[in-house]
């Protein structure tokens, strides 16, 4: 009796349901449909005349997106946005990531072609002459912690006053994970080498 009662809470026809609330994400609003500690579900309801299944918990969505707000509401760590056909897609730091240096040759790592490639960089991995990862940074935690970087359009990089420059690009997956992960050692590079995961000689 019990679990038919909690079945009736969310989808008996007649009984009314609470609006819900509202919230706008880099200028588009959605509602909450629920949070999990840090995280915040939302979606955007689909235009439909039909009310027939206006209460049932399978209730069709135009979109979705999985976010983690800060208090004064910005985009922390990454999100998760619905694709053209609903699938997941991850954009790491929507609102911290940094766009691409402008003065820098970029080619494809495996063929050597030039490109311009597309996104911003939201990873942070700098290395040692050695080739050994010295530090690695969140933009948000970078943030948090009060860490400064900037990157500036010649391809250098300063995290806390230290100096290094740009000198590759990974993308994990083009079609599933938005942005970079930018590596960047303690040398100028001629080139800045743009990879894509099933480039790596692994």
């Amino acid at each position: 009796m019990q679990a038919q009662a909690d079945v009736c809470l969310l989808r008996c026809p007649g009984r009314a349901q609470a609006k819900p609330r509202s919230i706008q994400i880099a200028g588009k609003r959605y509602n909450v449909a629920f949070k999990t500690k840090q995280w915040t579900v939302v979606t955007e309801p689909a235009a439909s005349t039909d009310d027939t299944h206006a209460n049932e918990a399978e209730t069709e969505v135009a979109s979705y997106a999985i976010v983690n707000l800060s208090e004064d509401g910005r985009r922390r760590f990454y999100q998760v946005l619905s694709g053209q056909f609903g699938e997941p897609i991850m954009h790491p730091e929507p609102d911290r990531a940094l766009a691409l240096p402008s003065d820098v040759a970029y080619v494809h790592a495996s063929s050597g072609e030039a490109l311009t490639p597309k996104g911003k960089i939201s990873g942070i991995l700098l290395k040692n002459a050695a080739g050994e990862i010295v530090g690695r940074y969140s933009l948000t935690n970078a943030a948090e912690q009060g860490i400064g970087i900037k990157l500036y359009d010649d391809g250098s990089l300063t995290v806390d006053g230290e100096k290094y420059y740009l000198r590759s690009l990974l993308t994990k997956d083009k079609n599933r994970i938005l942005n970079f992960d930018g590596f960047f050692s303690e040398e100028p590079q001629a080139q800045v080498k743009v990879w894509e995961l099933a480039d790596l000689p692994l």
